[in-house]
């Protein structure tokens, strides 16, 4: 294959090369192929694919699924699509999602936080679990959290609840 050279550099002065695996100045993404369809096209932009939306600030796409089924079964079907179900780590970016994803299942939906284990609400990706749009009445112990109908607070279920829709969220190739 022939590797393209972006105008940016990367941190060591020298031009970034889209496809090599290392997401560098000038890239939104770089899964290390020059393949269109995977996600990162072949002068590493990110695309989203379906009815997916890529937030301009991060670059993260998020994927709406309107099958309603339970949190385990969400977060497996997220991990197949290549991603995790969606982590909200400040407002704003909660916001975007809801603003994009409202009309999904009258805005009921699954995002990636449990308390599955009763030692308190945890992120799906493990980071940190700083920012939070609890429902005043919220959160239960022991459940999964969902976004409430077309708010954007949050509220729990018991994790195979099957009436919710879901909302995966992909981070870029090479972050």
């Amino acid at each position: 294959t022939t590797s393209s050279t972006s105008a940016s550099s990367s941190s060591s002065g020298n031009p970034a090369v889209c496809g090599n695996g290392k997401l560098e100045a000038g890239e939104e993404c770089d899964d290390g192929n020059k393949l269109n369809g995977d996600f990162c096209s072949s002068v590493c932009v990110v695309e989203c694919g379906g009815k997916g939306y890529k937030r301009p600030v991060t670059n993260h796409c998020y994927q709406p699924f309107s099958n309603k089924i339970g949190w385990n079964a969400a977060v497996a079907a997220c991990v197949t699509w290549g991603g995790h179900l969606v982590v909200y780590t400040d407002a704003p970016e909660l916001a975007y999602v809801e603003g994009k994803v409202a009309k999904l299942n009258e805005g009921y939906y699954w995002i990636g936080a449990s308390d599955k284990n009763g030692t308190g609400y945890q992120w799906v990706t493990n980071e940190p679990f700083s920012f939070n749009a609890w429902h005043p009445a919220e959160p239960d112990p022991n459940g999964c959290a969902f976004n409430g109908q077309a708010t954007t607070e949050w509220f729990t279920a018991g994790c195979d609840t099957n009436f919710l829709a879901y909302v995966c969220e992909r981070k870029p190739a090479g972050s």
